[in-house]
Parts: C-alpha cells; structure tokens; sequence
C-alpha cells in the first residue's frame, strides 16, 4: 500500500446519521456542528483529512477524567490510613497563611521534589495541622502521586512487628511524600527515638521529601535541652521548612458548634 492509499485509508470520513457536509466542502458533526474533517496542507494539499469534533472531545475527555478520578480513588484507598481523611481537602480549607503555602507546595511539586523540600507545620492542638498536611496528601493523590500518611506513634508500633518492619522500610525509602502526624505524641522511648532518626535519615539518603505536624514550636525544636530529642529535630529541620498553624483550635470550634445543635434539637419541644 502506497502512502496515498494509506492516507485515504486513515482519513476515510468518520460519518454518522446526522452529520452533513457544508458549504466548504467539509463534513461537520450535525450534533455539535463543529468539522470533522480539515484540508491538508504542504506535501497534504487537497487531502481532507479526519478531524476530531468537539463533542468527542469533551465525550474523550470526560472517560479520561473518570478514568482518571477512578485510579486516584484507589491510591486515595492504599495512601489513607482512616477513609475520612478522604474529605480533607484544599476544596473546603479557609485561605489563611499555612493553606495558602500549603496549595503552593502542591503547586510546585515537581521542584520541591526534585529539591526534597519537606515541611513541618507546628502549632497548638486542634488548629488543623493535620487537615492541612491531609490536603496536601489528597490534592497530590488527585494527581496519581503516591503518599503515605501514618501518624508517628502508628509506624513505631509498625517498626516493633517484625512482619511489619520490612514493609515500612519500603515505603519510606520509597514513596514519593510521606506524612507523619502528631510528632510528640508517641512513647518517649529509646526504641522510638531511634526509629525516628531511622525513619528522617532514610528519606534524606533516598532523596524525597517528608511532611510533619508537631505541637512542638520551633524555639522548643531549636532549644531542646534532651540530646537524643535534640538529634531527631535537628534532622528535622535541616530537611523540612517550618509553617505556623495558628488561630483558635478548630476542635473547639466544631464542639461547641455540635453543642448549640443538640441543645436546638433537645430543647426544641
């Protein structure tokens, strides 16, 4: 088959009931009316070659969204640990400071990948370190980047199974982010110090990057009198950029909010 025959091949009229061809000669899509088909041009003149529609666009675009959303569904399913935090996203977060870093961050992922650019965001209870941390996770899963999120007391307890031990180490020598929530919460144990140093130090060395909420400000990370404490902050902030999460505790907020609810329904006669 010459490249004629296969270019009349290739481009034969992709017609449908309701489709017509106009006065320019071109077949037009009688759903959208938008052409199917163009005129070549240089070494193509005169050839009417095959075109997509934009309805078809939008039909293929839409399978790949949804093929899409689908795959990122079951990431969201292996990277979350409690299918709740599936909510936390940038879709329903305020536009304070930290947020706004936080979208940011997700925003430049390839260079704060390419540079392993971590963060620590601190605060008080209940200011949403964690949500924050949580929409980063979710806003890269969207974009089918594998995160592992475990709080911090979590994957110690996972590093004391045997079974378990080898798994963990895959994945954070492994797994593009990893987030490890509520740091200062865990067991003050000489095993949990060491896993942690552990746990920084394997990313450092595989070159990817950590994110971790803390109650810990950092005058207490940068002043801590503990030597074996002080080593695991020190790593910590050589690797990660430190955010403030201020303002009230949102937990408060959300309790005495459910609190007027209930005493609406309660008293409501």
């Amino acid at each position: 088959m010459n490249l004629e025959s296969y270019l009349d091949k290739l481009n034969k009229p992709n017609a449908v009931p309701g489709d017509y061809t106009a006065e320019d000669g071109l077949l037009y899509c009688g759903k959208c009316h938008t052409p199917k088909q163009t005129r070549g041009e240089g070494l193509l003149a005169g050839k009417l070659l095959s075109i997509t529609c934009e309805c078809k666009r939008e039909e293929m675009q839409a399978a790949e969204d949804r093929k899409r959303h689908e795959k990122a569904d079951e990431l969201r399913k292996c990277c979350l640990p409690v299918a709740a935090m599936a909510r936390h996203t940038f879709d329903i977060a305020d536009d304070a400071k930290h947020i706004q870093l936080a979208r940011r961050y997700v925003e430049r992922w390839d260079d704060v990948r390419k540079k392993n650019v971590g963060l620590i965001f601190w605060g008080n209870t209940g200011t949403g370190k964690s949500f924050t941390a949580h929409c980063i996770a979710n806003a890269l899963i969207d974009r089918l980047v594998p995160v592992r999120v475990f709080s911090v007391a979590d994957i110690i307890s996972r590093s004391m199974d045997r079974e378990q031990r080898d798994a963990v180490q895959e994945i954070v020598k492994s797994v593009p982010l990893l987030v490890l929530d509520d740091l200062g919460a865990e067991r003050d144990t000489p095993f949990a110090r060491e896993q942690l140093c552990a746990i920084i130090d394997q990313r450092c060395e595989s070159g990817l990057p950590l994110v971790v909420t803390t109650n810990y400000s950092v005058r207490e990370m940068d002043s801590s009198s503990d030597p074996a404490q002080q080593r695991i902050f020190d790593r910590l902030r050589a690797a990660c950029v430190p955010i403030a999460v201020t303002g009230e505790s949102r937990r408060r907020e959300i309790g005495a909010q459910k609190i007027s609810e209930a005493r609406a329904i309660l008293e409501g006669g």
